[in-house]
């Protein structure tokens, strides 16, 4: 896929004309992964929570976005489902971002 211009990487832009293409590219698909090229970046960040909006409000997806590992969020999730406490094994497997 080529590259596209964000018209505007402000979170509370919420016209969305240039991402309209993203509702045909994701189609049915219902987990959507961000990437970022580092970490901190302020614009990056700020264009990630425009996208998180617009996946949101016009896409219908929930979100739950975290700085984690998959394996260390399941190895959290199986101690939580048998009763051991949420709060440390999710201060366990999350990243402290």
């Amino acid at each position: 896929m080529p590259a596209r211009r964000m018209a505007s990487v402000s979170p509370t832009d919420t016209t969305f004309a240039e991402l309209e293409f993203l509702r045909a590219e994701i189609g049915s698909a219902r987990v959507v992964f961000l990437g970022e090229p580092t970490h901190g970046e302020g614009n990056v960040l700020a264009a990630k929570a425009r996208l998180l909006a617009y996946l949101q409000q016009r896409l219908g997806f929930t979100t739950l976005a975290m700085e984690s590992s998959f394996f260390d969020l399941h190895k959290a999730q199986r101690q939580i489902s048998i009763g051991k406490s949420v709060g440390k094994n999710l201060n366990g497997s999350i990243f402290p971002v």
